[in-house]
């Protein structure tokens, strides 16, 4: 269970959240709605680990949840869709992931094998025929060709 409780966020002199409060049940599929500026988006950044609360708690199980940002949430068990995905269109599938979950190997670099392995298991996952190397602006996500054969088994 996700359990949101009075959070409040403001951004000078703009009040974005006062006072939210939120429960979601695991394997529950939410949706937020409401006109433009009414604090969806914050709320979702909030939950993510992408910007912190001025006020309130996020809790995950009962566990209180101290999100220094979005990798922290992930580790912690949440994760969010967006509406909107940005990617960088001369970068690879791959790369692209890496923006926002980059595998820390030795000494603090990044772990392109660790990071290859864990987009192939992703686009397996998902049953996607797209080479991790593919460039986004070449790359389409076409089901594998064994998905067909097991939706007409």
């Amino acid at each position: 269970m996700l359990s949101l409780s009075r959070i409040e966020k403001t951004f000078g002199a703009t009040r974005a959240l006062k006072s939210v409060t939120l429960e979601a049940a695991g394997g529950t599929v939410l949706g937020l709605a409401g006109e433009n500026g009414a604090g969806k988006s914050t709320l979702i950044k909030i939950v993510s680990g992408a910007i912190t609360p001025d006020h309130g708690t996020v809790a995950l199980d009962g566990k209180l949840l101290a999100l220094r940002d979005t990798n922290d949430a992930i580790s912690q068990g949440v994760s969010s869709v967006f509406q909107e995905l940005t990617l960088v269109r001369e970068l690879s599938v791959e790369r692209n992931h890496l923006l926002t979950s980059a595998p820390i190997g030795a000494w603090g670099s990044i772990s392109r094998a660790r990071a290859r392995q864990t987009v192939k298991e992703i686009l397996a996952r998902h049953r996607l025929d797209v080479d991790p190397g593919a460039k986004r602006r070449r790359s389409s996500p076409r089901p594998a060709a064994d998905a067909g054969d097991r939706a007409r088994r």
